[in-house]
């Protein structure tokens, strides 16, 4: 059986996970309970997230540049800067939210062009807060990338949201993007 090739981000998600990312059990029935019904509770306080390792620094550098070239690619598809696109996502979402029509439409045609752009939802944790809570120093280097790959996942998600599952993969993304919007400065 062939693997297929794996891109930086993807090696570096399977040694920062296997490494840094250990999962608690919850105290007590209620607990487990609260973490199954709210996915924001169980990222922020159902893993033990220990410190990245010295050895996977160059992994990371190698990660972010590979990033940086698809995030630039996807903007110019989109033919907008990473900032309009950060406020345009924020309408979209507060609009879904809200109960709104356009944010169908503007899925729609986001869709089009970020599909494809993070392939799993992996990526989304590595950088909305598995790196920001296990490397602090470079916190908003991290965040700055999880913002903007929770972004264009959450748009999948919404243009997915039809399906059976939908309302399962936006609770999902939402809690990353509560995760990756809140302080890591403890």
């Amino acid at each position: 059986m062939a693997i297929k090739n794996l891109t930086s981000i993807d090696r570096l998600w399977e040694e920062v996970y296997w490494c840094c990312v250990n999962p608690l059990y919850p105290k007590d029935e209620t607990t487990a309970k609260l973490w199954k019904e709210d996915e924001f509770l169980r990222l922020k306080h159902g893993y033990y997230i220990t410190p990245l390792p010295e050895k996977l620094k160059g992994h990371i550098l190698d990660a972010i540049s590979f990033w940086k070239r698809r995030e630039i690619e996807v903007f110019e598809k989109m033919g907008m800067k990473r900032d309009e696109f950060l406020r345009k996502f924020r309408e979209l979402r507060e609009d879904y939210y809200q109960g709104g029509k356009r944010w169908k439409k503007n899925v729609v045609i986001f869709y089009s062009k970020v599909k494809g752009a993070v392939k799993n939802i992996q990526w989304v944790d590595l950088f909305s807060w598995i790196l920001p809570i296990a490397d602090s120093e470079n916190v908003e280097v991290y965040r700055s990338i999880g913002m903007v790959m929770t972004a264009l996942f959450y748009i999948e998600m919404l243009f997915k949201s039809s399906y059976p599952s939908g309302e399962d993969y936006i609770k999902r993304i939402e809690a990353r993007w509560k995760i990756v919007n809140m302080d890591f400065s403890r």
